[in-house]
């Protein structure tokens, strides 16, 4: 290899390690949202709910759901916010913005229940459609 080309190759590798660099800065400065919120999701009703989740150093957050608008300011990387309480009903639809904005539809406020168990709670509720004395 001539030394014009390793130069070249050399110009070549630095031009795109900047450029790899200043893409990667940018994808961490977008606002992110925890991955357990999304469209179609059902809130709390009735109680606070927290959102939360990252974005760029000092960015200024707002999260806007239902008539409410909340603001904070990420630090470390991290920001919170917490939600008032939500009456039952929807659909509704949450934005939740900084350099960029993130938008959920189609979302409820219920109750929320959680269950945990054994593998008799991985049984389809089709099964007990066709029980005696029960029609279809």
């Amino acid at each position: 290899m001539t030394a014009k080309a390793g130069s070249q190759m050399k110009l070549f590798q630095l031009t795109l390690t900047v450029l790899t660099l200043l893409t990667a800065d940018a994808a961490v400065a977008e606002v992110r949202v925890s991955e357990i919120f999304s469209s179609d999701m059902v809130l709390q009703r009735d109680r606070s709910v927290a959102v939360w989740g990252t974005a760029d150093g000092d960015e200024e957050v707002t999260v806007a759901i239902a008539g409410q608008s909340h603001t904070t300011t990420a630090r470390g990387g991290r920001w919170k916010i917490a939600l008032e309480s939500l009456k039952a009903g929807g659909p509704h639809e949450m934005k939740i913005t900084g350099t960029n904005t993130i938008v959920f539809s189609n979302i409820l406020a219920g109750d929320v229940l959680l269950c945990g168990g054994q593998s008799n709670m991985d049984f389809d509720m089709s099964a007990y459609m066709c029980w005696p004395g029960t029609y279809r």
